[in-house]
């Protein structure tokens, strides 16, 4: 035994070497001679400890890709070490039966050890180089089947159950395993008896106990904790999602009472290292590195945190009148310790304690505040508040986001432009989008993918989120995705996205050169230092040929700057829309749905991607060739007209009617947001009421016009009357309407129809320096005759 041992470990050491001369032959026939040995000894002892030598030996061999191959995989070897390994664990579960030796024990760690490591890392299908052929064999269907599951079942039901040592193999080895299941896809294992036993764990009496017994010195958990306090709950938030509801309802209760005691023990001591419990003056100041303590509590607040997400557990959260110190205190007083905060402002680790602890804090609140009567809970408690301030400035991502997050929540903040640091929480949404689109739970560190758009159509509004978002080319690829894919619900993800990605095709609203924009124009960006003691004419330019000049003076220089690179990124997020045939067939086959939000939406994104330029070179066709037939009539010789000569002459009392004295009929366009529809419809009626106004108003629904209809109206209009409002601002349907006028050089008047309404971002760039006119102010009529006489004054300025 001894020299077939050392023939192994030779070649085993072999493997690990960079340059090897080993080869699946040379395995294949050391496999054979231990299997011949397996078959050939009298002594079971033995044979165990061989095969216990060999998994250690193979485990560590953990960088070369010689197990993919199939002589490897379906070697007897294989076969004998999983049925070692199910026979060894059922002699486990039966252990007050069947004495379990520590060869045994040795054998079903090591076993263990090398199952987890192939069905993790060395389990990818393996493709024919000529033949292109799959080949389906793999370690998981050797060893993962449906016995293996119930045989770890039982281990797990049976610590539920009993009470071991902290250091007993069984905690071993169910971790291990229970980290497997974890790792592995739903798709491909059936895991409900898995999940049942460790719901039983976590129910258990133990969960609690491990808790009570951790030592103020103890810098790692035991194998008994991290089984209890990490894996189990972990197993758990990954693979419950599609049972989340049964899940929670069974734990929510028992965690919230556990939650009690786990708390009162243990906050204490942990929060800035506090004298323990009511010390007298001789006790002393408890330093200790924080360690299992607070790795636990961070592993509880993340089970609390998966409860959470659950809008009918919510109502758990609720403080009872007789409740004092609740879970909602205990968790500001959490956020509140200077030491932590002062630990996470240097730390941006994704595995530190003190992030992890902070971070599911701040995200059990931020879930919590999604219920409405818990939201005027934390929204009273001015502690929040504060917190999240100090929150937005630590370094990890996740913290800021939650924080920045939150208190846009509990302030109401309704000016989008206010947004603090807009670059970096834009780019943390981005964040986590990538990490929850390919997650089965769509939901990362306890933020799920549906909350993280709801909030992202508010705050997509502001400016730098939108440039922050068509930067990323890969960012935006990923909203497209969620927009289509079919695996994301329609009403909380979908729809969404849609309303992100016609939000970021509006990027560089309002800049001077947009309305050459529709033309395909170029900027050039390269200019002599010299030139800018001068005012520089900066040429436009479409194919090669020049289409008009704009003065830039050189205090302008920055800000023409910024127009120029706006519109760079608006046309690149234009390019990688258009690129994208899978979105752009979505969009196409939701323009004639019958959802009157999904064809709005759909047709607002088509018309900014390609056809609003379109419908304007078209109107610019027939504006050319309007102004040639005037022009051919300028030039052709009239007639003179001798009314002696006519064929018909006046006689006394004929009138001769002059049209110079009837005053002609203006077309006006009202461009406004649903929200502000009684105000605006009383200054649409008023002016129906005159002779002189031919008006035009979007009445059929909430969402707009079909953007063409829209454009054609704004096309036969004089004057675009623009309503001014919060909504308006945040609107993607007034915001095409606003800036086409504008492109299309149409005569603006705006009218501030929300009380102390200040424009700001795209709208405040496209009114300019325009004069408003509030109907908010003053009285009705008072307005209104203001507005006529503007409507006076900018039909006499465009006449003359």
């Amino acid at each position: 035994m001894d020299l077939l041992l050392n023939r192994c470990s030779f070649v085993f050491r072999q493997l690990r070497k960079e340059q090897t001369p080993i080869r699946a032959v040379n395995i294949k026939e050391i496999f054979n001679e231990i299997v011949s040995f397996l078959n050939t000894i009298d002594n079971q002892s033995n044979g165990l400890n061989v095969i216990a030598i060999v998994c250690n030996e193979l485990a560590s061999v953990n960088t070369l890709k010689i197990f993919d191959d199939p002589v490897i995989i379906k070697h007897p070897l294989i076969i004998i070490i999983g049925r070692t390994f199910e026979m060894l664990l059922t002699k486990w579960n039966y252990e007050k039966q069947i004495n379990m030796e520590e060869v045994d024990q040795n054998c079903l760690y090591e076993t263990s050890y090398l199952i987890a490591y192939l069905c993790l890392y060395r389990n990818g299908k393996r493709i024919g180089f000529y033949t292109n052929e799959i080949n389906e064999i793999s370690y998981q269907k050797i060893f993962l089947t449906t016995s293996f599951f119930d045989k770890v079942a039982r281990l797990i039901k049976d610590l539920s159950n009993n009470e071991y040592e902290p250091y007993s193999v069984k905690y071993k080895v169910a971790d291990r395993l229970v980290r497997l299941c974890r790792k592995l896809n739903e798709s491909d294992v059936n895991l409900d008896s898995v999940i049942d036993a460790t719901i039983e764990c976590l129910s258990s009496r133990h969960y609690l106990t491990v808790f009570q017994n951790i030592d103020l010195k103890q810098p790692t958990f035991n194998p008994k904790q991290s089984f209890f306090i990490r894996e189990c709950s972990d197993f758990i938030i990954k693979y419950t999602f599609k049972q989340q509801h049964k899940v929670s309802y069974n734990l929510s209760k028992i965690m919230l009472e556990y939650n009690k005691l786990i708390f009162k023990k243990h906050l204490p001591v942990t929060l800035e290292g506090e004298v323990l419990g009511n010390c007298d003056r001789n006790c002393v100041t408890n330093r200790e590195p924080k360690g299992a303590r607070m790795n636990a509590i961070g592993c509880h607040i993340k089970l609390l945190n998966y409860f959470a997400l659950l809008p009918s557990i919510r109502n758990d959260f609720i403080p009872t009148a007789e409740a004092t110190n609740h879970i909602i205190d205990k968790i500001l007083d959490i956020l509140s310790t200077n030491s932590l905060i002062e630990s996470i402002m240097n730390n941006q680790q994704a595995f530190h304690v003190d992030v992890s602890v902070i971070s599911y804090s701040i995200t059990l609140l931020y879930n919590l505040v999604f219920h409405r009567q818990l939201f005027s809970i934390l929204k009273a408690n001015k502690r929040l508040l504060d917190i999240c301030l100090r929150l937005q400035m630590v370094k990890d991502r996740s913290i800021h986001f939650v924080a920045q997050t939150l208190s846009k929540i509990l302030v109401d903040q309704t000016n989008i432009d206010d947004i603090k640091q807009p670059r970096r929480i834009a780019k943390a949404y981005l964040y986590y989008i990538e990490n929850t689109v390919d997650e089965p739970t769509q939901t990362h560190h306890g933020i799920k993918l549906d909350g993280v758009f709801t909030n992202l159509t508010t705050i997509i509004q502001n400016d730098e989120v939108k440039n922050t978002i068509a930067e990323d080319e890969e960012g935006l690829q990923l909203i497209a995705k969620c927009a289509y894919d079919e695996k994301f619900d329609h009403t909380s993800i979908q729809l969404p996205a849609l309303d992100v990605v016609w939000s970021v095709i509006f990027t560089g609203s309002g800049h001077k050169a947009v309305k050459s924009e529709v033309t395909d124009i170029s900027i050039p960006v390269s200019r002599s230092s010299s030139s800018l003691s001068q005012p520089v004419d900066l040429e436009f330019e479409e194919n090669g040929h020049q289409t008009q000049s704009v003065t830039v003076d050189k205090h302008d220089d920055a800000d023409h700057e910024e127009q120029k690179y706006s519109l760079k990124l608006r046309k690149k997020a234009v390019e990688v829309l258009n690129d994208d045939e899978q979105f752009m067939k979505h969009v196409t086959k939701l323009s004639t749905s019958r959802n009157i939000k999904e064809e709005r939406t759909a047709n607002g994104i088509l018309w900014r991607l390609s056809n609003e330029k379109a419908f304007i070179r078209q109107k610019q066709e027939e504006e050319k060739k309007e102004k040639q037939r005037q022009q051919q009539r300028r030039e052709t010789p009239k007639t003179k007209f001798v009314e002696s000569e006519a064929i018909y002459q006046y006689v006394n009392g004929d009138y001769r009617w002059n049209l110079s004295e009837s005053k002609p009929i203006h077309g006006l366009t009202i461009s406004y947001s649903y929200n502000n529809k009684e105000l605006c419809y009383k200054i649409y009626n008023t002016l129906q009421k005159s002779k002189f106004y031919r008006v035009w108003i979007g009445k059929e629904n909430v969402y707009g016009s079909l953007p063409k209809v829209m454009a054609e109206k704004i096309e036969n209009s004089r004057i675009v009357l623009i309503c001014m409002s919060t909504g308006y601002r945040a609107s993607q349907s007034c915001q095409a309407e606003a800036e086409y006028a504008w492109k299309r050089d149409q005569s603006i008047i705006p009218l501030i129809v929300e009380r102390d309404y200040n424009p700001s971002g795209w709208l405040k760039a496209i009114i300019g320096d325009r004069k408003s006119i509030d109907f908010t102010q003053i009285d009705f009529d008072a307005s209104y005759l203001e507005l006529i006489n503007e409507i006076d004054k900018t039909v006499a300025s465009d006449s003359n």
